[in-house]
């Protein structure tokens, strides 16, 4: 009979070593996710912080080249106004051209960016340092 009771035991002593071993994996990976979530978010963010900066810079550079257009072109289409009007008509067709465009030049490249950047696989670094660790 104490046999028996020694056996028992000894099997809920395991028992209780396998789901304190299942509890701090469990763990491990929430933590894991966690930061893995956080790193994912920065790179997300600082690229959009990024991209407004440059996008808002463009523009102004953009603005004052677009002046600077005009006042070239004036002289040679018969003033200001119709070098006004050729500007405008130009920026038009270039939005134009951008709605035709737009899968190629921002969906597909965003799609892209946003995909390497959720279902990056693990490297092989990473999975051999996991090994070691249990070995």
């Amino acid at each position: 009979m104490t046999e028996h009771i020694m056996f028992i035991n000894y099997y809920l002593r395991h028992i209780q070593q396998l789901v304190d071993g299942v509890k701090e994996y469990v763990d491990l990976r929430q933590r894991s996710l966690r930061l893995s979530v956080v790193e994912k978010l920065t790179i997300l963010l600082s690229s959009a912080v990024v991209a407004v900066l440059l996008l808002v810079l463009g523009l102004v550079a953009f603005f004052f080249l677009s002046i600077a257009g005009a006042f070239w072109l004036a002289p040679h289409v018969g003033g200001m106004a119709a070098s006004l009007a050729i500007m405008s008509a130009v920026y038009v067709l270039l939005m134009l051209l951008v709605v035709l465009l737009r899968k190629p030049l921002i969906v597909n490249p965003l799609t892209r960016f946003l995909a390497h950047l959720m279902i990056q696989p693990e490297t092989e670094e990473e999975d051999d340092d996991d090994d070691e660790e249990y070995e």
